[in-house]
C-alpha cells in the first residue's frame, strides 16, 4: 500500500519545487518514489538517504544532447555529479557506488521526475566493464531500481526509473517516523488561526487558557494532509503537559467525517487520518470552561497506527552551543574523559574558549587557548587523529546538537588524505582513550562542553545520588564498574588514572 500511495504522488512530489534546473550547490537527497527508498551513504537503496550537492561540469551545464546526439536527451537535459563532501556518486560495476572518482552523468527532466543516465560513449575505455563494449543495452540506460537493486536498463516505462531531487523539509516528511506541525504561524501553507489567550512559543509549542466560554483556541482550516498519507503518515497527535481538563474538545471535519471528541482526562489524542483535506481541525473549550489551562507541548504526523503504545519521539528543539568566548572543558561521558592541554584524552581536562569566526553558524567553530584564541588551537593533527594546540593553526569544527547539552563534532576541512581528516567525517572517542574519525554519526559518539561551576554541580548533584550507593561519573550516569577520569563512589570523588 505505502509504494501504491507513494507512487500516485510522483507528479506532486518535487516537481513543483524542483522543475528548473537546480543551480550548483544545492542539495538534496536522491529519492524513488515508486519504491519508497533513497541513495543511501554505500549508493545503495536505503530507507534514509545520502545528501548529495550539485556540482556542475561548468556553470552553464550545456545541453548534453550537443555533445552526445545519440542520447537524444534534448533541452531539458543537463550534464550534473552528485557531490557528497569530496567524494561523488560514480559510475563503477555495482553499477554505481560512492568514490572519490567523479561520474559525469545526465539527467533529463520529465513530467514524472528526472532519468539519469551515464554519459559514456561507445568503446569508451574509462567505462565500466558493464558498459565498456556493450553497443546495445546500456548505451542511452537510465538509473532504476529492478528487484529493490539498482540498474541501468532501456526500459522507460518502468516508474522505477523516475527520481526525485528532494530538499531537507521533503526529505524529513519521507524518512521521519514523525513530523511536527507548527502551533504558530503556517504549517505547509496552511494558517494556525487563534481566538483565544495564548502564550504560545512558536513553532511547535503554546499553553492556552481560555478566557470566554466556547471559544476556539487553535484552528486550522483547508489542511491538505494528501502529502503526508501518501509519505505513509497514519494519524496526527496531540500531546499535552498534563490531563486535559473536562471542558476541552477537538473537532475535526472533511469530507464524510464530523468530529467532536472529549479531550478531559486525556494526555494525548490521536486522529486518524483518512481522506485528502481536513476542511476544519479545531481545539476549542466549551461552555463553562473559563480559566481552564491547556498546555500543548507537540502536534504531529506519526506513521504508527492509532493506538500503538510506542509512539516516535518528535525531533527535539535543538540546543544552542556556546556562546564565542565561553570557557569550560571538552568531555566524553561514554568514556569519562577530558581533553588535556597536548589534545589528548586524559581524566583531567585543560580548559578551552570557544573562538569562532562565524558566530551565525554552527559550521565553523574553533576551541582556543584561553588567551590566545586566536594562535592556539585544537585541531586536527595532519601525521594521525590526534588533537594539538601546541601549533598556531586551527581547524574549524561542525557542529551537530542533541538533547542534554550533548553534540557531535565532525572535521570541518577537508585534507583529501589520510581517510580520517576528511570533510564531515566524526571524531569519536574509544574505550581505551584514544581518538578516531568515523564517516557516520552512528558510530561516533557525543561530547559535552561543561563549565568549571557545572563540573562541581554535577559532581555535588551526583553526590545526592549516591544515598542509593554506586559508582557514577561526573555526569550523573550510573556505572557499573570504575572507569578512567573522576568517578563518584558512594559520595566520594574517586579519580582512576
Amino acid at each position: 500500500m505505502k509504494k501504491i500511495l507513494l507512487t500516485a504522488i510522483i507528479a506532486m512530489l518535487g516537481m513543483s519545487a524542483w522543475a528548473a534546473k537546480p543551480e550548483a550547490g544545492t542539495k538534496g537527497y536522491l529519492y524513488n518514489a515508486a519504491a519508497g527508498k533513497f541513495i543511501g551513504a554505500d549508493a545503495k537503496l536505503s530507507d534514509t538517504g545520502q545528501e548529495f550537492e550539485i556540482y556542475f561540469k561548468s556553470a552553464d551545464s550545456k545541453n548534453p544532447n550537443e555533445e552526445f546526439p545519440d542520447r537524444g536527451f534534448g533541452e531539458n537535459s543537463f550534464f550534473v555529479r552528485f557531490k557528497t563532501g569530496s567524494n561523488y556518486l560514480a559510475i563503477s560495476s555495482q553499477p554505481v557506488a560512492i568514490s572519490a572518482n567523479y561520474s559525469q552523468m545526465v539527467v533529463k527532466e520529465t513530467e514524472n521526475g528526472w532519468l539519469i543516465s551515464h554519459a559514456y560513449v561507445l568503446n569508451d575505455g574509462n567505462a565500466p566493464d558493464w558498459v565498456k563494449n556493450n553497443t546495445d543495452e546500456y548505451q542511452g540506460a537510465y538509473l532504476q531500481v529492478v528487484d529493490g537493486e539498482l540498474v541501468f536498463s532501456k526500459d522507460e516505462t518502468n516508474k522505477a526509473a523516475y527520481w526525485q531531487f528532494v530538499d531537507e523539509a521533503t526529505y524529513k516528511k519521507i524518512a521521519g517516523p514523525t513530523y511536527p506541525i507548527a502551533l504558530a504561524g503556517t504549517v505547509d501553507g496552511v494558517t494556525v488561526e487563534y481566538t483565544g489567550t495564548s502564550s504560545a512559543e512558536a513553532p511547535y509549542s503554546a499553553k492556552f487558557t481560555a478566557a470566554t466560554e466556547l471559544l476556539n483556541i487553535i484552528q486550522y482550516k483547508s489542511f491538505d494532509v494528501s502529502e503526508f498519507i501518501g509519505y505513509g503518515y497514519k494519524k496526527i497527535v496531540v500531546e499535552f503537559a498534563e490531563a486535559a481538563g473536562s471542558a476541552w474538545r477537538f473537532h475535526s471535519y472533511g469530507g464524510m467525517f464530523d468530529n467532536i471528541e472529549e479531550l478531559g482526562g486525556k494526555t494525548k489524542h490521536e486522529l486518524k487520518l483518512s481522506g485528502n483535506s481536513i476542511d476544519d481541525l479545531t481545539i476549542f473549550n466549551w461552555t463553562g470552561s473559563t480559566n481552564q489551562t491547556l498546555e500543548i507541548t507537540a502536534m504531529y504526523f506519526s506513521k504508527n497506527e492509532v493506538g500503538e503504545e510506542t509512539e516516535p519521539t518528535p525531533e527535539p528543539t535543538p540546543i544552542a552551543f556556546p556562546e564565542t568566548g565561553a570557557k569550560g572543558y571538552i568531555y566524553n561521558p561514554a568514556i569519562n574523559m577530558f581533553i588535556d592541554a597536548t589534545g589528548a584524552l586524559a581524566t583531567e581536562g585543560a580548559i578551552f574558549a570557544v573562538y569562532r569566526k562565524d558566530t551565525d553558524t554552527a559550521s565553523d567553530i574553533r576551541f582556543g587557548v584561553p588567551g590566545d584564541e586566536a594562535n592556539k588551537h585544537l585541531r586536527i593533527n595532519g601525521d594521525n587523529p590526534v588533537l594539538q594546540t601546541t601549533d598556531p593553526y586551527y581547524s574549524k569544527w561542525g557542529f551537530e546538537a542533541a538533547e542534554g547539552g550533548l553534540f557531535l563534532l565532525k572535521a570541518g576541512y577537508d585534507y583529501g588524505d589520510p581517510k580520517w581528516c576528511t570533510k564531515g567525517y566524526y571524531l569519536t572517542a574509544t574505550q581505551d582513550g584514544a581518538f578516531e574519525f568515523v564517516e557516520t554519526a552512528t558510530e561516533a559518539s557525543y561530547w559535552q562542553f561543561v563549565t568549571e561551576e557545572e563540573i562541581a554541580t554535577r559532581i555535588a548533584s551526583v553526590s545526592v545520588k549516591t544515598v542509593q550507593k554506586g559508582i557514577f561519573n561526573v555526569a550523573g550516569q550510573q556505572l557499573k564498574n570504575l572507569q578512567k577520569g573522576l568517578n563518584i563512589v558512594n559520595g566520594k570523588k574517586i579519580m582512576v588514572k
